[in-house]
């Protein structure tokens, strides 16, 4: 069964994965639409304009950053032929001086070399960016099936408890309350992470002068979607940028130190609070399971990956079967063995 599951979603997944990322979308959505309802708002209105300010402002968010994007490679390319990014001498005067005993590189070679590196760099993102299409269509579908969703979700809630029940789950509505207390915590919560580490992230660049701070910022907070890689990224990106636009290292040391501060309040304090133990999920877990997903998915299956795991193991929780599974998956106190 689990390897007919693997193949289904090997195989099926710009569908399935579509669908799962709008089903965790709706549930974000809940408690607004629920709130025009209780106005008088007829159902279906409410969730067409819950969902259409959702999409709106995920619109604008993209364009801002695809053309922030652009605007940034283009300016890297252009420096990279003019000569300045002075920064890149630094390590070339390190090599020359400790690996090629003195010798120097040619100044011409090395600015063609760079050209071509930025030239690859646009060339992969611009890659990214030209596969648009497949991305229009799931953001278009999206809010489709967003709508649906919400508009129906009664039909969609009777239809999962019964075959529940069915499957030997005797709580089959205890078990929908708590995916969906669960789905809407997690989801709000890292709304309100993103947007405290953004405003931190975008703060900290613009005082040490860093350039395409918001940017930057915005990118970094984004990131935190995909569990621990995104930090990662997150932080090798803008300083990455501050070592190739500005001189020295005391640029690149000071968003380092300001990443790891950030990262450091995010996950000892942020997090803790606003999310809690929404998911207590095992991070060993977390990780190997993004990256199934994520092969069988890519980036979408991987941001919806802490979600579908900790729903699965609230399945399995509920299971007579399966339930010392749930033990394994979840972040449980240390015993010693």
């Amino acid at each position: 069964m689990s390897v007919v599951l693997v193949v289904l979603l090997y195989f099926a997944g710009n569908i399935i994965f579509p669908f799962l990322f709008a089903l965790f979308f709706a549930f974000a959505l809940l408690r607004p639409v629920r709130w025009l309802e209780k106005i008088g708002i007829p159902r279906f209105i409410s969730a067409l304009i819950i969902t259409l300010l959702g999409a709106i402002i995920l619109a604008l968010l993209v364009t801002f950053v695809v053309f922030e994007g652009y605007q940034l490679i283009d300016k890297l390319q252009i420096s990279s032929q003019t000569g300045e990014l002075e920064s890149i001498k630094l390590p070339v005067n390190w090599v020359e001086k400790n690996l090629l005993n003195g010798k120097e590189i040619d100044a011409d070679n090395l600015k063609m070399i760079s050209s071509k590196l930025f030239s690859y760099a646009g060339g992969f993102f611009q890659s990214i960016f030209s596969k648009t299409t497949s991305t229009l269509i799931f953001f278009g579908i999206v809010p489709i099936y967003v709508v649906l969703l919400l508009s129906y979700r009664g039909n969609v809630r009777m239809y999962l408890e019964e075959k529940l029940q069915k499957r030997g789950f005797e709580k089959g509505k205890e078990i929908i309350e708590e995916i969906t207390h669960m789905v809407q915590n997690y989801l709000i919560g890292l709304s309100f992470i993103i947007l405290i580490v953004g405003v931190l992230y975008g703060l900290g660049l613009y005082f040490i002068g860093v350039k395409y701070a918001l940017f930057l910022a915005i990118i970094s907070a984004l990131l935190i979607v995909i569990p621990y890689i995104g930090s990662i990224l997150g932080a090798v990106i803008p300083i990455s940028i501050a070592w190739l636009t500005t001189d020295g290292w005391l640029a690149p040391l000071l968003v380092l130190a300001l990443y790891v501060f950030v990262q450091v309040l995010e996950g000892y304090l942020l997090t803790p609070v606003i999310v809690g133990k929404t998911v207590k999920l095992n991070p060993l877990v977390v990780i190997i399971g993004m990256i199934i997903l994520g092969t069988i998915g890519g980036i979408i299956a991987m941001i919806i990956a802490v979600p579908i795991l900790a729903t699965i193991k609230i399945l399995l929780k509920h299971s007579e079967r399966y339930g010392a599974v749930a033990i394994l998956l979840g972040n449980g106190e240390q015993t010693n063995v």
